[in-house]
């Protein structure tokens, strides 16, 4: 799997072949910043705008701010060893003790 970065849909490898997941697949935008495989194989694919898929290999869900998520903005997807899953979303700015950006 990888991530597309923006303009682009998210991608997986099995090994021999590539398969490109788009919209038109169920996916919630082509702009893909991140991809997890969680521990059920199911795939989670975190979009710049339009909050989390799912592809569980046959069809997508997609979650956004109207199901509970905290942003539609989903910048990194983890799982912990519970199998909790967790969604970084929005934006961040790094600030210095003074409030200066980095």
């Amino acid at each position: 799997m990888c991530g597309s970065g923006r303009g682009a849909a998210g991608r997986r490898y099995n090994g021999a072949e590539f398969t490109t997941f788009t919209t038109e697949d169920g996916l919630a935008l082509d702009e893909v910043s991140t991809i997890l495989e969680d521990q059920a194989g199911n795939l989670w694919f975190g979009t710049y705008g339009g909050g989390v898929s799912r592809y569980d290999g046959e069809k997508f869900v997609t979650f956004t701010t109207q199901e509970g998520l905290a942003g539609n903005w989903v910048r990194d997807i983890l799982q912990d060893r519970e199998g909790q899953l967790w969604f970084g979303c929005g934006y961040w700015k790094m600030e210095r003790g003074g409030g200066e950006p980095l």
